[in-house]
């Protein structure tokens, strides 16, 4: 496995958090001043005294501004729904990548643990000297080896 920059993941992570919330907060605003104008054009056409025709032409004028606007709505919210997979998406990578950081570091301090141990046999062996037994002293160099 290779080396993983943790730091840079967290914060790539945290940007696109960044960006989605913005995403999500330009959309907001934007549905806001949607109704805020269409309420408007709701008590202009309520009060209005023009002739029919303006009217019409009003609403017409109105009515191509509103689709367009929802055009930008809609494409925001995609956006905004394409972050948040991407988001899940990064989240999930980094909560694997610390798993297999969490057993890799379990596995090297297990085989830390074990060549100390073979380590320290191996010096009583050879404090031993002679009377040491031969075959015990290769069995022991053979198992550090293959660690």
């Amino acid at each position: 496995m290779g080396q993983v920059d943790m730091t840079g993941e967290i914060a790539s992570l945290r940007a696109l958090l960044h960006s989605a919330v913005q995403d999500r907060e330009i959309a907001r605003r934007e549905m806001e001043q949607l109704r805020a104008e269409l309420a408007g054009v709701r008590r202009a056409q309520a009060g209005a005294s023009s002739s029919r025709a303006a009217v019409e032409g009003s609403q017409s004028d109105l009515e191509d501004w509103l689709e367009s606007a929802l055009g930008r709505a809609e494409e925001a919210k995609a956006e905004l729904t394409e972050s948040v997979t991407e988001l899940r998406t990064a989240t999930a990578r980094v909560a694997q990548l610390q798993e297999e950081t969490e057993m890799v570091a379990a596995e090297r301090d297990r085989l830390r643990t074990q060549v100390e141990e073979l380590t320290r046999e191996l010096a009583l062996l050879r404090t031993q000297g002679p009377v040491a037994d031969q075959a015990e002293l290769t069995r022991l160099r053979t198992e550090l080896v293959v660690q």
